[in-house]
């Protein structure tokens, strides 16, 4: 028996600071309401190709509210407007053509897709960064502890760019690509030996391109290590 939501689709944080969440059910029925609440963003996401490592987007929820997920409210569903489909065309004659994915994904009775939230309210995210370098054959280890304060301002930029990008679906994953850049700009600021750094580019102008807006950051007990020959 397929697992399909009917009723109601939220998130209730239960006052625990996370980043992105995801809705357990794969298949939401159609009808069923999604529900945004203040300092929330949504977005339905779908599989591209069985071996891709990337998801689409299908629609984008931004405003709090409460939300019907029907083939007619679904803007990337059809290249037509919604106002000119009835839904009794679009549920018999457009779905089973919208798509090159399996049939099962878009049927009458549900669509199989992944229900991401995002937190838009300021995140305090702290941690220990391991980072390293190598000039040459020589290999530098760093690490230092990390605390910064962020908000994600865009949110339809960070769902597709973080979230969709590479099926980064859940909480670690998500925080996963920001220790990337935490990373870079470690070494940005405290070049091993005087290296040239890996990122010339300051942090903040490259989490505002994928929607964050870094409000505040700060390393302490830098320490590096290394200089012997790189693997």
């Amino acid at each position: 028996m397929r697992s399909i939501s009917l009723n109601r689709i939220e998130w209730d944080e239960d006052g625990k600071d996370r980043l992105v969440w995801k809705y357990p059910e794969k298949h939401v029925a159609w009808n069923s309401k999604l529900i945004v609440r203040e300092d929330q963003a949504a977005a339905l996401l779908i599989g591209r190709e069985l071996f891709s490592k990337s998801l689409k987007m299908l629609d984008f929820f931004a405003q709090a509210g409460e939300y019907v997920i029907s083939p007619k409210v679904i803007p990337l569903l059809t290249t037509e407007s919604p106002e000119v489909i009835s839904r009794e065309y679009i549920s018999c004659i457009v779905i089973p053509l919208l798509t090159t994915e399996s049939p099962e994904v878009i049927s009458r009775e549900y669509i199989s897709c992944i229900v991401v939230y995002c937190s838009t309210k300021e995140h305090t995210y702290s941690c220990k960064i391991h980072t390293g370098d190598c000039l040459g054959q020589a290999y530098v280890h760093a690490e230092a502890e990390m605390q910064c304060k962020f908000k994600i301002i865009q949110a339809n930029k960070f769902l597709k760019d973080v979230v969709a990008s590479h099926k980064k679906t859940s909480n670690d994953k998500a925080l996963g690509f920001l220790d990337r850049y935490l990373g870079d700009e470690l070494f940005r600021q405290h070049p091993p030996f005087n290296w040239p750094p890996k990122q010339n580019i300051p942090i903040d102008e490259i989490l505002k391109q994928i929607g964050i807006e870094l409000r505040s950051l700060r390393f302490d007990r830098y320490n590096q290590h290394g200089g012997g020959v790189s693997a």
